[in-house]
């Protein structure tokens, strides 16, 4: 399942440069002007193919770092899932050694109720 979906990433990633690819080339000479921060980073001439590539551009980079957050996320819970794991499977462990009944604290009970 994981190849399959590795897959799919790597081919949707391959459609959309191609995807930028042709527009690119359909506007090849066409410019337009872009305000990055009004008033302080603006271009007045900027090539439309350029813009493209940094709108796409930064949407992968901001993928990959939400991808790269939840992936860590997923590791911390599951480290903090096999110690929970693991600290059972020792209390469990330490149950079996026990014996049923504590004879000494069950004695005094019943020796009480019986006196």
């Amino acid at each position: 399942m994981q190849s399959v979906l590795g897959l799919v990433k790597w081919a949707v990633i391959m459609v959309s440069l191609l995807f930028w690819l042709l527009i690119s080339l359909a506007n090849q000479g066409e410019k337009m002007a872009f305000k990055l921060v009004p008033d302080a980073i603006e271009w007045p001439s900027f090539p439309v193919s350029s813009l493209i590539l940094f709108a796409v551009a930064s949407a992968y980079v901001i993928f990959f770092l939400v991808g790269f957050i939840e992936n860590i996320e997923h590791m911390m819970e599951t480290r903090t899932l096999k110690k929970r794991i693991s600290d059972l499977e020792n209390e469990l462990l330490h149950l079996r050694n026990e014996p049923i009944r504590d004879s000494s604290s069950t004695d005094r009970i019943l020796a009480g109720e019986q006196g």
